[in-house]
């Protein structure tokens, strides 16, 4: 089954990006790299990614993140969720 793929902003499903800043509480340094699941218009005409980081260590996390992309090209996160195995 093929897969339609978004393009937005020029990101796409399953591209790499860095972190542009660390998320403590949630255990994410600046520059880690996640995946994008998703592009998204906010409804205010932004561009956003959902991406998300899958950490493998004695408990499995998963953490979403909504990054905004800024019309120069930077990223910034908004929001993120932790979840746990």
């Amino acid at each position: 089954m093929a897969q339609s793929v978004k393009k937005t902003g020029g990101y796409e499903a399953f591209d790499i990006v860095h972190l542009p800043e660390a998320v403590p509480d949630a255990g994410l340094e600046a520059g880690q790299p996640a995946v994008v699941d998703s592009v998204y218009d906010d409804g205010r005409g932004n561009t956003m990614l959902l991406a998300e980081i899958s950490r493998q260590h004695e408990d499995p996390t998963v953490v979403l993140l909504d990054i905004e992309v800024k019309d120069d090209g930077t990223l910034k996160i908004v929001s993120y969720s932790t979840m746990s195995a």
